[in-house]
């Protein structure tokens, strides 16, 4: 099963933008995780244990480095590259 997050990271702190691009590299490390990165969020795709696994794993990583901090994310039960019934594909959201 695939599964698309669309996710984003408000670092509660001055310096927000270093813990959001290290966030990103990081997901980037994970084999099976492709990363598509928008101007506010970035989507994570792939096969659905790989993506829960790299999740759980940063986000717990985050909380611990970078202290308080809020992600919020979409999860879609599919491949959003992938076309839908009818043909057309879903672009990603930025």
């Amino acid at each position: 099963m695939n599964l698309t997050v669309d996710i984003s990271l408000y670092p509660l702190r001055d310096q927000f933008i270093p813990p959001i691009d290290d966030v990103i590299a990081r997901f980037a490390s994970y084999s099976g995780v492709d990363v598509d990165t928008g101007h506010t969020s970035t989507l994570l795709i792939g096969d659905y244990d790989a993506v829960m696994h790299a999740l759980q794993t940063e986000m717990r990583r985050s909380f611990t480095l970078y202290g308080h901090c809020v992600f919020v994310a979409r999860f879609i039960g599919r491949d959003v590259r992938e076309p839908w019934g009818d043909g057309d594909t879903v672009a990603p959201v930025a």
